[in-house]
């Protein structure tokens, strides 16, 4: 969980490096849970300016 990023060129940034470990077989092996990091800052939409709690963010981030 991280935040305060603002959808800034470090946020997609940091993002890309989370999928490409994902893809990259020395990294990541099948059958394996994925990396994942979720934007928490209140700016994200699903975030609505409010505190959300780990249920929600991470049930936020399974509909994506």
């Amino acid at each position: 969980l991280y935040g305060h990023t603002h959808k800034s060129e470090e946020d997609v940034f940091f993002q890309s490096c989370i999928t490409r470990m994902n893809q990259d077989e020395k990294i990541h092996r099948k059958g394996e849970a994925e990396y994942r990091a979720y934007n928490v800052g209140c700016m994200q939409p699903y975030m609505d300016y409010e505190p959300r709690s780990l249920k929600e963010i991470l049930e936020w981030g399974e509909s994506e």
